[in-house]
C-alpha cells in the first residue's frame, strides 16, 4: 500500500511530534471519557487508509473506549479511498462525502 502523498510534509517539527503522539496516548483510554456529558453526539470521520489511525483499528477503538465508557451515541464512519487529511481528498471525493456524512449527522441531530 502506498502512503506517500508529494502534497504532504516529509517533516514535521518536534513539538509537532509530541503533540500527536501525546494526544493519541490519552484518546484512546476509557479514563479520558468519564467526565464527558454522555448524552452529547460524537461523530468520528477516518479514512480507511490512514496509517495514523491504524487503517481504522486505531479509530474502532476510541469508539469502543468511548461506548465502554457510557457514552451513548457515537458513531464512525470510514471513507474505503481516503487517508488522514479527509477534507482535503478532493480527487478521491472523499471530502464530499465527508462533508456530506457531517451535514447529514447534524441534521439529523438537530431535527431531534
Amino acid at each position: 500500500m502506498k502512503t506517500e502523498d508529494p502534497l504532504c510534509r516529509k517533516h514535521i517539527s518536534a513539538g509537532l511530534f509530541y503533540q500527536l503522539m501525546d494526544a493519541m496516548r490519552r484518546t484512546g483510554k476509557r479514563s479520558t471519557y468519564k467526565n464527558w456529558d454522555k448524552s452529547v453526539p460524537v461523530l468520528l470521520l477516518s479514512g480507511q487508509q490512514d496509517p495514523v489511525g491504524d487503517f481504522g483499528k486505531g479509530v474502532q477503538q476510541v469508539k469502543n473506549s468511548m461506548d465502554k465508557a457510557g457514552l451513548r451515541d457515537v458513531e464512525v464512519h470510514f471513507f474505503p479511498d481516503a487517508r488522514h487529511d479527509l477534507l482535503h481528498e478532493e480527487k478521491s471525493g472523499a471530502a464530499k462525502s465527508a462533508v456530506d456524512t457531517m451535514l447529514k449527522w447534524i441534521s439529523g441531530k438537530t431535527a431531534s
